[in-house]
């Protein structure tokens, strides 16, 4: 695995940072957005807030919007109106975050939305042919959970299953 990142970076330059636990979605552009993580230096993890695309085309990175909080192990889901759906993770080292936002790739920002109401990580999200988006499973730092969320995009809100 690490050979395929090296030869990844070598096409088209290093993320900045080069990072660990983010998410990478396809954009109906062609491009890539690559979403928080961590940097793992010495005995410390930095979490990031941080967002940037690659441009296939180009092979170049370009920095966009940063998110409200730091999201690691989280999941990314597009949306049917192309914007991204950021759910949970961590945001801090064994402390799960039950925030969500969503990228407007017409803007470049970020907003946040409502939270879940379980904080986790390491689950699920898929998007459903009504638009919501079904959060399951993961883990809270200390134990599994077996719950699962319904997200409306039209309302923010969350619903337990």
């Amino acid at each position: 695995m690490a050979i395929k990142a090296e030869m990844f970076a070598a096409t088209t330059g290093p993320l900045n940072p080069v990072r660990s636990g983010h998410s990478t979605t396809l954009m109906p552009s062609g491009r890539q957005l690559i979403v928080g993580g961590f940097l793992h230096i010495g005995a410390t993890n930095t979490f990031l807030a941080k967002a940037e695309l690659l441009d296939p085309r180009t092979g170049a990175w370009s920095e966009t919007g940063e998110l409200h909080t730091p999201h690691s192990y989280h999941t990314a889901t597009l949306l049917k109106d192309g914007r991204v759906l950021i759910v949970g993770g961590f945001a801090e080292r064994n402390q799960a975050n039950g925030g969500a936002e969503i990228y407007d790739p017409a803007t470049g920002t970020w907003r946040q939305t409502g939270s879940l109401n379980t904080a986790r990580f390491n689950h699920t999200a898929t998007l459903q042919s009504d638009g919501t988006v079904i959060v399951a499973e993961g883990h809270t730092g200390s134990k599994r959970v077996f719950t699962k969320e319904r997200f409306r995009p039209d309302t923010g809100k969350w619903t337990i299953e």
